[in-house]
């Protein structure tokens, strides 16, 4: 007789008489007694029987049996049975068995379940029981087709017994789950590398930013993303990074494990680099300063690229770009760079923005400089293109104020710095000032020539008369000077040349325009009658050159129509009608020759009317 107890005390009231029917067989309970004792001698000797609810004191004990004859007593048989108390299996709480998936991930694994009997026990012998696997839970309860070795399955449930090894119908029945995780995948990323800010190789990492690339579709409710120091801590999930994390060397390896939250076994590693890139500095260049030119409007062309050298002080050039800018929005965002030869847009002054930027980044930049392009005016000298001076005078000039100096040459020779200067000699001359800005000095020079002039020497002049009102006189001069010319010393020309004039006197003057004096001369224009009547009647009794007395070594010669000299005047005769023997010569038309001291000749006729 067996009795599995729990909780287990090894003593228990056994009802003996269950056993009457197994020791009575097929023989009938009235022609027959059985007694229960506890040991041979005493069911041989049929003494001391045992009550028939019996407690055992002893977890196993062996009773002895005694049938008889109940019409002859001394007619009897004797067998033996055990009564034993056994420990009753208990049952725990067993976990699912959770295996990684391998790199197949096809949902099956292979289990052997073994591997669980120590969990199934909690604790419970394995010598007193022993513990059998089976698919279902007909042949668990059956103990028939127990699972011996490993199996390969996907998720499923599992039937277990936990029986006594001195008796296996001391059992308990239950079951647990088999469970085949999904193996992450922690797939490559990309480095992290940023601006070293404070350029001490020390910055913060935003490491969770990584996990979407880790991950890269893999469930983040179902799978945890740490980060570690090392590869042994990503294998044992030890000592996890926080999120943002401070670098400790530059660059540095980060391992990344991406762990199945349903089974933390189940997991997979990789790793990526974190780095720093130098953060610029940027060196404070000075201002650049420069003249403007002739057209002064403030602007003109600057090399920005000969800061950049100031600009990066000793960091390599082969590292950095230096780039300059219009505002300070375009430097940040790099946009926009100007020319290294650049002309300022804003005219005088204009801000300049640097920008420096690690080649490895271009987000690893500095653009917290500027300087400033400054265009300042050119001094302007404005004074004449010439000058004249009077033979044996002398003309000061005086030059503009406002300069911070003047230097006057002649040639190459300085012969004065004041702003005035004296000059007697004819001759090419140059005047440079200068203006001091304090950060640079801007200079203006004037080529200016100096020139003699005098009063005009009037060499000769032409006239064209004998008429009424159509006559015309030109004048030719000598001299240095610019002349201008009248008839009455009023109105002057620049033309020598006088038309439309009557018959008369002129006076021809001749002016230096640069006040040097001015010549005149005399000058008569003739003309003669077309007709006369020598009648005694007092009109138009003489002919005569009109003017001609004003003519000196002038002569006239007057003949008839057949070419016979009539009478020869002078300057100031007139003829009366008479030939050389006085007698009255015909009316009729007669010719004449006039020679003027300057040898020209001019003939015409007139009519002698009686």
């Amino acid at each position: 007789m067996v009795q599995c107890q729990t909780p287990y005390t090894g003593t228990h009231q056994f009802d003996l008489s269950t056993k009457n029917s197994e020791v009575l067989g097929t023989q009938a309970a009235t022609a027959f007694a059985v007694s229960y004792h506890s040991s041979l001698a005493n069911a041989n000797g049929n003494i001391s029987p045992l009550p028939i609810l019996y407690t055992n004191t002893l977890p196993t004990e062996t009773i002895y049996a005694r049938i008889e004859n109940n019409s002859h007593t001394a007619c009897y048989d004797t067998k033996s049975f055990q009564i034993k108390v056994i420990s009753q299996p208990v049952l725990s709480t067993v976990t699912p068995y959770k295996i990684c998936d391998d790199a197949t991930n096809d949902g099956i694994a292979n289990f052997d379940l073994n591997t669980k009997t120590t969990e199934v026990l909690n604790g419970q012998s394995s010598t007193t029981f022993v513990v059998k696997y089976f698919y279902d839970s007909a042949n668990a309860n059956a103990g028939t087709n127990a699972i011996t070795v490993p199996i390969n399955s996907n998720n499923t449930t599992i039937y277990y017994s936990i029986e006594a090894n001195s008796n296996s119908s001391c059992k308990v029945i239950s079951s647990f789950n088999l469970v085949v995780n999904a193996l992450p995948k922690a797939n490559s990323c990309n480095t992290i590398f940023m601006c070293d800010n404070g350029n001490d190789n020390v910055e913060n990492f935003n490491l969770g930013s990584q996990n979407i690339a880790i991950l890269n579709g893999q469930n983040p409710a179902n799978f945890t993303v740490s980060y570690h120091f090392s590869q042994a801590d990503a294998n044992t999930n030890s000592n996890p990074l926080p999120s943002i994390y401070t670098n400790t060397s530059n660059p540095q390896t980060i391992f990344v494990r991406v762990t199945n939250n349903a089974n933390p076994t189940c997991y997979d590693t990789t790793s990526f680099a974190i780095g720093l890139w130098q953060k610029p500095v940027t060196t404070q260049p000075i201002d650049l300063t420069t003249c403007d030119d002739a057209s002064n409007d403030g602007k003109e062309n600057f090399n920005l690229g000969s800061q950049t050298a100031t600009i990066l002080g000793l960091q390599n050039l082969a590292d950095f770009t230096v780039s300059y800018h219009a505002t300070q929005p375009q430097a940040n965002s790099g946009a926009n760079p100007l020319p290294n030869n650049f002309t300022n847009t804003t005219a005088l002054q204009q801000t300049i923005y640097i920008r420096v930027t690690n080649n490895l980044s271009n987000s690893c930049f500095d653009a917290s400089k500027q300087f400033t392009l400054n265009v300042k005016p050119k001094p302007q000298i404005v004074m004449n293109d010439s000058y004249s001076i009077c033979e044996g005078t002398f003309k000061d000039i005086t030059a503009p104020a406002g300069f911070s100096s003047y230097e006057w040459k002649k040639g190459t020779t300085i012969i004065g710095t004041q702003p005035t200067i004296r000059i007697t000699v004819a001759e090419n001359y140059s005047l440079t000032v200068t203006k001091n800005y304090g950060t640079i000095i801007c200079s203006d020079t004037k080529n200016f020539t100096v020139f003699n002039s005098n009063k005009a020497k009037i060499t000769k002049i032409d006239i064209q008369d004998w008429t009424d009102n159509e006559n015309t006189i030109e004048v030719f001069v000598t001299g240095d000077g610019d002349y201008q010319y009248s008839l009455d010393n009023t109105n002057f020309q620049d033309s020598p040349i006088f038309t439309g004039l009557g018959t008369g006197q002129y006076t021809i003057f001749v002016d230096d325009k640069k006040g040097c004096g001015y010549s005149f001369k005399d000058i008569f224009l003739l003309i003669y009658p077309k007709f006369f009547s020598p009648n005694g009647d007092g009109i138009n009794d003489y002919w005569k050159i009109k003017f001609s007395e004003k003519e000196p070594n002038l002569t006239v010669k007057i003949f008839n129509r057949y070419g016979t000299l009539i009478k020869e005047l002078r300057k100031n005769s007139s003829w009366n009608g008479l030939n050389q023997d006085n007698s009255q010569v015909l009316s009729d038309d007669y010719w004449f020759v006039v020679t003027r001291q300057d040898g020209k000749v001019y003939k015409g006729h007139f009519a002698l009317v009686r």
